[in-house]
């Protein structure tokens, strides 16, 4: 199969959104699964308006989650051990 020169460039243009939208939809997956978690434990005490706040928030610390772990440390910034219980 031959692809033309133009058709290659506009694929090649879209494989970035591509992958953006691919990282929000296993975000929003995660997303469901910790607010299921908070459903179960809380669902009886929250309200309609606190259980959208509670999504709105894990999404937000989930794209804060992102962001931290795109910033590479140096040898000397990381921790010499990790804590484990």
């Amino acid at each position: 199969m031959k692809i033309k020169r133009r058709k290659f460039i506009q694929l090649s243009l879209a494989l970035p959104a591509l992958g953006y939208i691919i990282d929000q939809e296993e975000q929003s997956k995660e997303a469901d699964k910790l607010l299921e978690i908070v459903k179960i434990k809380y669902g009886s005490k929250l309200t309609d308006e606190q259980i959208k706040m509670v999504r709105e928030d894990i999404e937000a610390n989930l794209r804060r989650y992102e962001r931290l772990l795109s910033f590479k440390l140096s040898n000397w910034d990381e921790p010499d051990f990790k804590f484990q219980v």
